[in-house]
């Protein structure tokens, strides 16, 4: 099988960008919080096999999801990748995943809380596709199941594998954070389901899937979206306030900066404080903000800030951007050549108005 292949059949381009980040992200904030207790080489090798647990178990959900999809997807000629094999093939693949990502689990810490999320994570994945249980089609159940495998449990994982690396931790107010987390994390997942969901709607309605989004309708539905991305963006802020000022304060310089991008440098442009659509609403504040932050900026900005404590955690950084989209190489490639013209398009508005 080639590369392309076996890529394909993991889905990886659905969460290797998307969520994967955003994991490693937490990795990172955890590991800063205080002086981790293993050299450079020890930290290397445990996110490289944290990362093989992590692509081992995204696989097998996204594959095990598909198996269950065939019938669904054929009704509206949607491609299914497991569709190319046998029932026997699928149930090999299935094993050989979730051998992949059991093997990390050797070296890395394995302890009661991060066990018993890793089953309950298993056993989400199984019952949101599985038949006749099937939680996705099961309205708010698919919700709740979607956000808790996507966001909220793979973020509990890692929290309990590597916080036993610090030496320190004792975190002011941990109760209270702790709570705002699962909040945050459970909003986000949430909010991707929904907004998935919404641009499914028509393929789910002719394969007779019965969504949240088909059960309660696009407006109550939008409505709902908007609420959680506002509510998920004050948590996410009461998150950097608690945990780094500095932290708090370039999320604060990016916003500003995404918003002169959206309102003077791209070629399609909003003006997001005034915009009333709510499905653009959510894609503003909820993807080009708050996503894009997650994913190709958080980590970035915590292993940068740990360099300057520990200069070997460059190599690290180094690593990121090669693995996972990274906004200030972005920001170098593309966006810097096009600030002058951005500026000039500010200045127009500016005597205009």
């Amino acid at each position: 099988m080639k590369w392309t292949q076996i890529i394909t059949t993991a889905k990886a381009y659905k969460w290797w960008q998307y969520k994967v980040p955003l994991y490693m992200a937490v990795v990172y904030a955890i590991l800063f919080l205080e002086n981790f207790s293993f050299g450079f080489f020890q930290l290397t090798s445990v996110l490289l096999a944290f990362l093989v647990a992590i692509i081992g178990l995204a696989a097998f959900g996204h594959f095990f999801n598909d198996c269950f999809d065939i019938q669904q997807d054929a009704l509206v000629n949607k491609y299914n990748v497991a569709q190319q094999f046998t029932s026997t093939n699928r149930g090999l693949i299935l094993a050989a995943l979730l051998f992949l990502a059991a093997i990390p689990w050797w070296y890395l810490p394995f302890n009661y809380y991060n066990s018993f999320f890793l089953l309950l994570q298993t056993l989400l994945l199984i019952i949101y596709s599985l038949p006749p249980i099937r939680f996705k089609e099961k309205g708010i159940l698919g919700i709740i199941t979607d956000a808790l495998y996507g966001y909220t449990v793979p973020m509990l994982i890692t929290i309990f594998t590597f916080i036993f690396f610090i030496e320190n931790k004792a975190v002011e107010n941990y109760e209270q954070v702790g709570i705002i987390f699962l909040t945050w994390s459970f909003l986000a997942g949430c909010r991707g389901i929904l907004f998935h969901q919404i641009q499914d709607a028509k393929n789910d309605a002719a394969a007779n899937v019965n969504t949240f989004v088909l059960k309660y309708g696009l407006s109550r539905t939008t409505n709902y979206l908007k609420i959680i991305t506002l509510v998920e963006g004050i948590c996410f802020l009461y998150l950097l306030a608690n945990y780094s000022l500095v932290l708090l304060a370039c999320f604060c310089i990016y916003v500003l900066w995404r918003a002169f991008q959206i309102r003077f440098m791209w070629s399609e442009r909003f003006n997001p404080i005034y915009e009333k659509n709510r499905i653009t609403f959510v894609r503003i504040y909820g993807y080009l903000y708050l996503n894009d932050f997650y994913e190709k900026w958080l980590g970035v900005i915590l292993l940068i800030m740990m360099s300057f404590y520990e200069p070997t955690m460059l190599f690290i950084l180094i690593g990121h951007s090669i693995l996972f989209p990274n906004g200030l190489l972005a920001f170098f490639q593309k966006d810097f050549r096009d600030i002058l013209g951005g500026y000039h398009e500010m200045m127009k508005h500016i005597k205009k108005n």
